[in-house]
């Protein structure tokens, strides 16, 4: 199965916008199309970035509190943080952490200024999530949009 690591940011735009690109990630990922690695650390900026003031007021409790049952749940747990490769932004060295040890396929982020500068860490690509479902979608994981 396909091994995936998703940036924080590709869930907070699934929680907001359900039926855009970040959304249907997370739907493919609910049909089992790939698994989702975390760990601690992305648990926990994943709470952090949904008590900023202008994300409270638009994310219910109870949406984030049942993102986290399902990373915990249906995810797949990675130990450890340590990596041999950084990022410009050290505040992404876990995802990184987290792709290298969890042996993934692809990472998936909307952040061009850090983690996806790098272009690929260790056999995983890094993608954004527009080209994470074009990705799904050429090993026919998803139907083609015409």
């Amino acid at each position: 199965m396909l091994r995936v690591v998703l940036d924080t940011n590709v869930f907070i735009s699934a929680m907001l916008h359900p039926l855009g690109i970040c959304g249907q990630i997370l739907s493919a990922w609910e049909d089992r199309l790939f698994v989702v690695l975390y760990n601690f650390e992305l648990l926990e900026e994943i709470k952090l970035v949904c008590a900023y003031s202008r994300l409270k007021k638009r994310l219910k409790r109870k949406r984030i509190g049942d993102l986290i049952n399902q990373l915990s749940h249906d995810g797949l747990y990675i130990r450890g943080n340590r990596n041999s490769t950084s990022s410009k932004d050290p505040k992404d060295d876990f995802l990184i952490a987290i792709t290298e040890l969890g042996q993934a396929d692809a990472l998936v982020s909307s952040d061009n200024i850090g983690v996806l500068e790098l272009e690929q860490v260790g056999k995983a690509i890094l993608l954004t999530p527009a080209e994470f479902l074009d990705f799904l979608r050429k090993r026919q994981l998803l139907p083609l949009v015409s």
